[in-house]
């Protein structure tokens, strides 16, 4: 889920947000779910709108748009392109 991540040594999920080019901690907590629902109302109060949900694929979110990128360039280099 977008804004979180698993802090090994804690055992607990971390929610972070980039806002002005700077990685903005939010906090750690015991579910993704929470640490996910912490980064969106974080992302309101930052941004001014809700975060973005997908509707019928019209949003691209980062890791889906470097998926895309990623699989673009490899079949760039298999054909000698890249």
């Amino acid at each position: 889920m977008t804004g979180t991540t698993w802090h090994e040594k804690l055992q607990k999920w971390r929610a972070k947000i980039t806002y002005d080019y700077k990685t903005i901690h939010i906090g750690y907590y015991l579910t993704q779910e929470e640490a996910h629902e912490k980064y969106k109302e974080k992302y309101l109060e930052l941004y001014g709108k809700e975060y973005p949900s997908k509707r019928n694929g019209s949003i691209c979110y980062y890791h889906d748009c470097f998926r895309v990128i990623s699989i673009f360039n490899k079949i760039l280099k298999e054909q000698n392109y890249g």
